[in-house]
């Protein structure tokens, strides 16, 4: 048996300056590290997976929350050639191409990308999990 083979890329769709510790855990406090944000994207074997969707397309409620949290100086901010669907474009996959989705952590830098509704509810679905009607609110609030 000849063993799958996968292509993997990592698309950035966003950067943020962070304290130290989000990036050394329990280190650095007194300095502020770049950090880019990624969605990976899986082909092969008739699979086109995302792992995450990314930021979304307004980022200024993210902002909000990211600034409650880390403070003024915290910004996440993307070029409009990272946004998910542009990295998807570049690559040939349209959003429709994607069979699998993988959402982890579900956050709102992570989760909110470029997918429909009905695409995060049939790959949910898939993976056999039952969407209560709280859960769907909670999708459309994120898309």
């Amino acid at each position: 048996m000849t063993p799958a083979t996968y292509a993997v890329r990592a698309l950035r769709v966003g950067r943020m300056n962070v304290p130290g510790p989000q990036v050394f855990w329990m280190d650095a406090w007194d300095e502020w590290l770049p950090l880019s944000f990624t969605v990976l994207l899986i082909q092969g074997e008739g699979v086109t997976a995302l792992v995450n969707t990314g930021p979304p397309d307004d980022l200024a409620p993210l902002n909000v929350h990211v600034r409650s949290v880390l403070g003024e100086r915290a910004e996440f901010v993307r070029n409009d050639d990272e946004r998910i669907q542009a990295q998807l474009q570049r690559l040939g996959v349209a959003a429709d191409d994607v069979t699998h989705l993988i959402l982890i952590p579900l956050q709102l830098y992570a989760t909110s990308g470029a997918m429909s509704e009905e695409q995060v509810a049939a790959n949910v679905a898939a993976a056999s999990w039952e969407l209560t009607d709280e859960d769907l609110d909670e999708i459309r609030s994120l898309v």
